[in-house]
């Protein structure tokens, strides 16, 4: 056991006095740069320690059981806030919890755990160290208080309430934080663990924190894989390995235990993986084995980066039964792309295999923790924002609510020997649902290698980049009205499906007014440089760097240097922008077309003009002529972003 001992602030060159220790076998004390280090032995008997304080000549006894008693608030402001409640999405709905971002202690938001505790307040973690109690969490959300709990962790990415203890996770220790005189502030961090092993490496962080149905934490860790920790916190253990850089991990009560690692190196994309004691899977290289001869355990599924570029956590549907159709069901947060997805997992001879479904709604920022509230029954997300995210905010806490609407969305899945049968929330229209042109199935494996990431290949050809279509030749609705069974061409092990479908009746609503790409460019001026200037340090510069010279992430291109593959014009840099394309994020899903468009004339006039003229596309009339005609689907997609910004 450890104890710092100071008489002042950790800061400053200030004169201190003298701590010491009378004779004794029992501890030892170690003098440090700002405090004294009581360092207390193990035993099996009683010991009496004494410390003494003051000078040489005038030395006083220290109580230490004095020292220990908790002490007057140090953040006793309850700040106040209201939440906005979201319209209906169909089943669900997004509330918003506002945030105190403008507090007094001047604390960042950068929200990385949640959970509640059995009244239905919420303890919230953020990266910055702080950990803050939020009540008034009820159906409209119009008085909603934050008050400050504790602060100083070590960039905690994980947060447990077990028993109203509140449990968090730092890159140094599990820490179990304590109110001893319940007046709504720790005043006794208690070390609840610190086996695990960090170092001042960038990505050696410790990211979740979860417990099982007998009590056991777990968390996961780069270098150390998913590790379990006793409920009693003195035994650490590491279950499996070869996870890059993740930070989201998930448990059931069924046992089933999920991590997320991050596209890379030995990592080709995203992917959920189901853990298994003694797993592997893949980072940093392959372990080929009679076992193992990929080099690494398959993942539950892989992600393509259209539908997630960096994963959060895992969390099942557990709500006894308030939430919805989705009882027992998995649950995917998307920190990247600031979505969610519904988790469709089978298990076949034993094997988890499975895919994923988007939820139509979007967050404020980079989701990575989601807990259900015991209280209300609904799920609550907290996020980021951060590298290589969508997100808008710094920190968000929000509320997906089941409204009780119909759901529309796939929810179950399973593989045959001639196909796929897929089971929808609702009774589907028999005329669409039994026409195999109203289905589009394609599929391709990934490159298991050191490189950052991997392009997509034919599963014919595996030297070709693309997709191999798979014919739909027949489509059945069986009796339930709901399960669609569909007959393939071809069923073979690949890495990726994509099955898309259309069995909504035709949208009778007028289309919008086709968008103008030609108009679009002719029209940027000043207004748009500067509007482009702020989405570009919101959204790109964190890859490509502020100036346009610098990568931070190793595949981004330099705009001031690079050549640009995909195109330099203003027509090809804004399908990449908007689209994506190699390992380029797509960013319609955030972006209307008109702002991709104020991003691409930033780039051009500010760093490719000025600092790369060879690739700098001069525009003349001929240009103007080649591009595409004007499209309704980008006017739709314009009119939907302009009415996201604007709440309508």
């Amino acid at each position: 056991m450890r104890l710092l001992l100071s008489d002042q602030p950790s800061y400053g060159e200030l004169p201190r006095s003298k701590f010491s220790l009378a004779p004794t076998e029992s501890a030892l004390l170690q003098n440090t740069s700002d405090a004294v280090d009581l360092e207390i032995l193990p035993s099996d008997a009683e010991v009496t320690i004494k410390v003494y304080y003051g000078n040489n000549d005038d030395l006083a006894e220290v109580n230490l059981d004095e020292l220990l008693e908790p002490g007057d608030p140090l953040w006793p402001d309850k700040l106040k806030t209201k939440g906005e409640l979201g319209k209906p999405q169909g089943a669900y709905a997004v509330d918003t919890i506002g945030v105190p971002f403008d507090n007094p202690y001047r604390a960042l938001m950068f929200f990385s755990g949640l959970d509640f505790f059995s009244n239905g307040d919420a303890a919230v973690c953020t990266l910055h160290g702080d950990v803050w109690l939020v009540s008034g969490i009820n159906n409209k959300l119009e008085h909603v208080t934050w008050k400050r709990y504790a602060t100083g962790l070590h960039q905690p990415l994980g947060l447990r309430i077990v028993e109203d203890k509140t449990y968090v996770l730092g890159r140094d220790q599990i820490t179990c934080l304590h109110d001893r005189n319940g007046d709504g502030e720790a005043d006794f961090y208690e070390n609840f663990n610190n086996d695990g092993q960090t170092s001042t490496s960038g990505h050696d962080y410790a990211s979740c924190l979860e417990t099982d149905a007998e009590g056991n934490f777990y968390y996961i860790r780069a270098h150390e894989g998913v590790v379990r920790v006793s409920p009693d916190g003195k035994y650490h253990t590491t279950i499996a390995t070869g996870f890059r850089n993740p930070i989201g991990l998930g448990v059931g009560k069924n046992g089933v235990i999920t991590a997320a690692p991050q596209e890379g190196n030995w990592t080709p994309a995203s992917s959920i993986i189901e853990v298994q004691n003694g797993g592997y899977y893949g980072y940093p290289g392959p372990r080929v084995s009679k076992q193992r001869p990929l080099g690494y355990d398959p993942p539950l599924c892989w992600i393509p980066r259209l539908q997630d570029s960096s994963s959060g956590g895992q969390v099942w549907v557990e709500s006894g039964g308030r939430w919805g159709p989705l009882e027992g069901h998995m649950l995917n947060l998307s920190y990247g792309q600031c979505r969610m997805m519904l988790v469709l997992r089978e298990q076949v001879n034993g094997v988890a295999q499975g895919g994923t479904v988007r939820f139509p709604f979007q967050f404020q920022s980079g989701i990575m923790r989601g807990r259900f509230n015991p209280r209300d029954g609904q799920l609550y997300v907290c996020g980021m924002r951060g590298w290589q995210t969508s997100g808008l905010k710094n920190g968000c806490l929000q509320r997906v609510r089941y409204t009780g609407g119909e759901l529309h969305m796939a929810t179950k899945l399973k593989v045959l020997s001639d196909g796929l049968q897929i089971e929808f929330s609702q009774v589907l229209n028999k005329a669409l649902a039994t026409d195999p042109k109203r289905y589009a199935v394609s599929q391709w494996n990934y490159r298991y290698t050191a490189d950052y990431g991997s392009l997509e290949y034919c599963v014919s050809n595996p030297e070709q980049e693309g997709h191999d279509q798979v014919d739909v030749l027949s489509a059945e609705l069986l009796g339930d009205g709901k399960t669609v069974q569909l007959k393939l061409s071809e069923v073979r092990p690949v890495m990726q499906m994509k099955v898309e479908y259309d069995l909504e009746p035709e949208d009778t609503t007028p289309e919008p007014s086709a968008f103008d790409h030609v108009t679009a460019i002719k029209s940027l001026g000043p207004e748009d440089m500067d509007k482009g200037k702020e989405l570009y340090a919101k959204f790109c510069a964190s890859c490509h760097g502020q100036q346009g010279d610098l990568t931070l992430n190793p595949l981004a291109r330099r705009f001031a240097s690079d050549e640009l593959k995909f195109g330099a014009d203003p027509y090809s840099l804004w399908k990449t922008t908007s689209y994506g394309n190699g390992l380029m994020f797509r960013w319609d899903t955030v972006l209307s077309a008109t702002q991709c468009y104020q991003l691409v004339h930033y780039i051009r006039e500010e760093f490719i003009k000025k600092n790369n003229p060879e690739q700098y596309f001069q525009i003349d009339d001929d240009y103007f002529k080649k591009l595409p005609a004007i499209t309704a689907t980008d006017a739709k997609r314009e009119t939907e972003k302009q009415k996201a910004n604007t709440g309508e």
